[in-house]
């Protein structure tokens, strides 16, 4: 990654983090989300990082019941 791209790539996290809309990205920092697993488990918790991956978004989404934190694709999402 070129200077000028990690320069781009700290702004975008540092606006996510702060709480504002960025392009590409459907949930917000801390969003109240339920994720469903490939398992067919349904968690409910909050968005807490993104990122992407082979062309494909993904959250981590920290579990309100304390059990963890989730790797989740964006379409396993949905706010709550």
């Amino acid at each position: 990654m070129t200077p000028h791209e990690q320069r781009a790539f700290r702004e975008i996290n540092k606006r996510w983090l702060g709480g504002q809309r960025v392009d590409g990205l459907a949930f917000l920092h801390n969003s109240t989300v339920e994720a469903t697993l490939p398992s067919g488990e349904r968690k409910i918790g909050w968005g807490v990082s993104a990122w992407f991956e082979g062309g494909v978004t993904i959250y981590t989404v920290e579990a309100a019941d304390g059990s963890g934190d989730y790797d989740c694709r964006e379409e396993w999402i949905r706010s709550v």
